[in-house]
């Protein structure tokens, strides 16, 4: 199994450990963290990694098709 088969990007696992670290320190603040962490690579970050990555390999639309943004199955 391929690395990058269910998602495109590693962002997902920065979202999982700064959530985690939010719930541990039970404080509402720990929370926007993880949120502005999301708007920032769903709107911002990623699109413009994409749009690099898809003048630079022209096989890249395909790729994306079959595999989700940045969360496995969902997005």
């Amino acid at each position: 199994m391929r690395v990058r088969t269910y998602g495109r990007t590693p962002y997902f696992g920065d979202l999982l450990w700064v959530s985690g670290y939010a719930v541990l320190t039970r404080n509402w603040y720990a929370a926007l963290i993880p949120a502005f962490l999301f708007c920032f690579f769903a709107f911002y970050n990623i699109p413009k990694l994409e749009a690099y990555l898809r003048h630079k390999y022209p096989g890249f639309s395909d790729y994306a098709k079959r595999t989700k943004r940045l969360i496995p199955f969902i997005f």
